[in-house]
Parts: structure tokens; C-alpha cells; sequence
């Protein structure tokens, strides 16, 4: 299940779609997108055809980058994604693109895709690592002027962090 905090940024802010099929990465900005209440990814399909295309050709493995402009608090969300063409969420979508798009003919909703969260990756540094330091025994330290974090007797550079939090 997601926490609070990364269903807040999901809800509020533009997401990045990433997929790979044949060593190919492709990255899209998505804006027709929610989070059920059960905790699953929905993003409409308006000009998806790549990244549909790599689902199939990889058994369905996406990654999700999202953060708050604000404060930079970001996670990276990967999962499994399987593609539906009808139900309520498409008909919400169609509803949703059909009203920003003013019915023109290039901007039609075709179906939507369901992500299934696997992991959630914290992407920032600041407020967000905070919260977790009591949890896991995180310190900083500073040498040369950078900050290090140490977890048990691991030593992190900055630009080297990542948290993990449990699905």
C-alpha cells in the first residue's frame, strides 16, 4: 500500500512514464492520471503507442517518476501495468479528455493503464529523508564539505542516496 506522503505528490503532480523494450528506454509526461483508493496507478491513454508497445514487449514492467516542485520531495514508483479498454475508468478518462480536447479527432482516450505498485523509491533529499532517521538509524556526517550518510556501517555519498520503503 502507498503512504500518504507519496499518494499526496502522485495526486498532485505531472507524472514520467518510463518503459524499455529492445534496449530502447522511453520516457512520457502523463496528466490523465489517479490513484484508486486500493492503491493501483491508472493513466488514460491518449498518445501511449510506445510505451503500450514496450509493455507488451516486456511483460508489462513500468516505472513512475514523481515530485513536488515545490520541495522537491520525488519518489520513483516501478510496478506492473496491464492495459484495459473498457469500465468506468476509461469511461472517466474519455469523459476527462473529451472535455480538455474539445472533441478534436487527434485527442481520443483509447484505454487506460492499471499499475500495480512493486516498490517505492524516495528520489529526495531534505524533509522526506528526515522522517525516515529514526526508523533506520540514518546519521549524517560531513566530510570535505559534502554530506555522507551512514546507515548501520554503510557510508553514502549525497549523490548516492536512495531510500527504500516497503509496499
Amino acid at each position: 500500500m502507498l503512504n500518504e506522503a507519496v499518494k499526496r505528490v502522485l495526486k498532485e503532480s505531472m507524472w514520467d512514464l518510463a518503459t524499455c523494450a529492445g534496449n530502447e528506454p522511453n520516457v512520457v509526461p502523463v496528466a490523465f492520471k489517479d490513484v484508486t483508493e486500493a492503491g493501483r496507478l491508472v493513466v488514460g491513454d491518449v498518445f501511449l503507442e510506445t510505451t503500450l508497445n514496450n509493455l507488451k514487449a516486456n511483460g508489462g514492467r513500468i516505472a513512475i517518476s514523481v515530485y513536488d516542485a515545490k520541495n522537491l520531495e520525488g519518489y520513483q514508483i516501478k510496478g506492473t501495468a496491464e492495459y484495459v479498454t473498457e469500465g468506468e475508468v476509461v469511461r472517466t478518462f474519455k469523459a476527462m479528455v473529451e472535455k480538455m480536447f474539445q472533441g478534436a479527432e487527434t485527442a481520443k482516450a483509447k484505454g487506460a493503464l492499471l499499475i500495480t505498485p512493486e516498490q517505492v523509491i524516495v528520489t529526495t533529499l531534505g524533509q522526506t529523508i528526515k522522517r525516515f532517521w529514526h526508523k533506520t538509524k540514518l546519521q549524517v556526517k560531513r566530510c570535505h564539505g559534502k554530506r555522507l550518510f551512514v546507515i548501520g556501517k554503510h557510508l553514502i555519498a549525497e549523490s548516492r542516496f536512495t531510500v527504500y520503503i516497503p509496499v
